[in-house]
């Protein structure tokens, strides 16, 4: 089965950039592409953190609001990355960057989490 990083990884053709697994009061990096090794200060990491829980905390109590159903991903789409956060909570999920390529599609990712959260809790 593999872990989530390894699906991430499998499911983009090595466009993998950074997984890490959000918690309540803390995060773990579990995935860091070797050329981006060092890249990030510790502060910069913290700062990123604080900026991803405050939006999961907020999506939600939006979610709740909208329509009563889980939220499966948030997407961010930037110019060169997408960047996805998987909420398993309201204050745990994972973290997820790619390059922005072909092989890495919106839907054919959420998928992949989708089906590898589905597997864990069978």
């Amino acid at each position: 089965m593999g872990s989530f990083t390894d699906r991430m990884n499998e499911a983009s053709d090595g466009n993998l950039r950074m997984v890490a697994r959000l918690e309540n009061v803390d995060f773990q990096l579990e995935y860091v592409r070797d050329d981006l090794e060092g890249k990030f200060s510790e502060d910069t990491l913290e700062e990123a953190y604080q900026t991803v829980m405050g939006n999961l905390v907020c999506s939600h109590d939006f979610t709740q609001i909208a329509d009563g159903k889980g939220l499966e991903s948030e997407v961010y789409i930037l110019e060169t990355k997408i960047v996805f956060i998987f909420p398993a909570s309201r204050y745990e999920g994972y973290f997820v960057s790619f390059d922005r390529g072909d092989s890495v599609t919106v839907l054919g990712i959420n998928n992949v989490a989708r089906e590898f959260e589905r597997i864990q809790t069978d």
